[in-house]
């Protein structure tokens, strides 16, 4: 049975206006992108639209979801932006439901940016890693000024506007250097209902600076502070490792025994796997598709496509014989990698991520053995 991509990150722009520490993109090795426009040709946004739009009735998919990318994908500007989803809405197949989304640095946003989203519905991802001090440490632009004021601004602004706002919430990455339970509290007392901390891409040719075992503390006194709080708040990643425990389903692709079908379209048009792959290698993802003279199909024939496809299948016996594999799933495919074993390996958080899942788990029993439901 073929599998088919429903995701599909469009890189809209190449540029970026701020100059992050540990950015996959920019930071972590691959330099790719030394060759790529600061935006998006219209040539190629269009027949960006037109590839995906064409796969998506040739094998009769009827929902997607686009997300805009970079860089920093407002440096595109408000007109480009709008002559972009103009063309989305006149190019769509009739019934092809899409759902939009854009992730941001927020140091951009301002009122029309805000007016834009909501009428494309446009769902705003804000990248924030919490108190001024922390976020001004690896969050910097170009002359190393931190951006903190510029994205508490629009994130006070975004709470403000409450059901008149777009949709919208923020990413955090992960380090075990701060607090997690401060960074909640600070994203809490600021308006924020919607989270979610990523696990910080490295592996094992370039290791986490910090020692085994605190990122899993990092997540699990996180997890508690979330977990016995009773407001509003949802922190996807362990909405959905609860989801996996109780029922083995997940909506995250970096979460359990996953098949990779997501995709990239870079600002050049290369048609790429999961650009977070590139921190493995450099020009790792580049393999020399483009939409103007391929289609999206022809991802499925490179070896690389090939293995997200079917990652589940490059697992070492530690894996294999895990009890918590089937909610791990050995761990974020670019975590795993090393150049010595390639993806067979676990990722460079499995300490890590067992703890903090076993945590999860732990406490989902405890619960139910209260009411008497066995956990199975």
């Amino acid at each position: 049975m073929k599998l088919f991509s429903t995701n599909f990150i469009i890189k809209i722009a190449g540029a970026c206006n701020l100059n992050c520490s540990y950015c996959y993109m920019y930071n972590m090795g691959d330099t790719s992108y030394l060759a790529k426009s600061k935006v998006m040709d219209r040539k190629i946004a269009i027949t960006t639209l037109e590839k995906i739009f064409s796969y998506t009735q040739r094998h009769s998919v009827k929902q997607i979801a686009l997300i805009l990318h970079g860089g920093e994908p407002l440096l595109v500007g408000r007109k480009w932006m709008r002559w972009f989803m103009d063309q989305a809405r006149q190019l769509a197949p009739k019934k092809l439901k899409i759902r939009w989304s854009i992730q941001t640095n927020a140091t951009l946003l301002d009122e029309e940016w805000f007016a834009l989203f909501k009428e494309y519905n446009i769902s705003c991802g804000i990248s924030f890693d919490g108190p001024e001090e922390w976020h001004d440490r690896y969050r910097v632009d170009h002359a190393g000024r931190g951006s903190y004021a510029k994205v508490r601004k629009a994130i006070e602004r975004l709470a403000e506007l409450g059901d008149d706002a777009p949709n919208w919430g923020v990413l955090v990455v992960a380090n075990p250097k701060h607090t997690g339970v401060v960074v909640l509290q600070h994203l809490i007392d600021l308006g924020v209902k919607n989270i979610d901390f990523l696990w910080p891409d490295y592996h094992h040719d370039v290791m986490p600076p910090w020692a085994e075992g605190s990122l899993g503390k990092y997540f699990k006194d996180l997890f508690d502070a979330w977990y016995d709080q009773e407001n509003e708040v949802q922190i996807r990643w362990f909405s959905n490792a609860i989801r996996l425990l109780l029922s083995g389903e997940t909506a995250l692709d970096s979460l359990g025994p996953q098949k990779l079908t997501e995709l990239v379209i870079e600002t050049d048009g290369s048609i790429e796997p999961i650009d977070a792959l590139r921190t493995c290698q450099d020009h790792m993802t580049r393999l020399g598709l483009n939409v103007l003279t391929h289609e999206i199909d022809d991802l499925y024939q490179t070896e690389l496509f090939q293995m997200c496809l079917h990652n589940e299948k490059l697992l070492s016996k530690t894996c294999l014989n895990c009890d918590l594999y089937e909610a791990c799933g050995a761990g974020y495919m670019p975590h795993r990698w090393s150049k010595a074993n390639g993806f067979r390996n676990p990722s460079v958080h499995c300490t890590d991520l067992y703890a903090t899942l076993n945590h999860i788990r732990k406490r989902i029993i405890n619960e139910l053995d209260q009411v008497g439901v066995k956990y199975s």
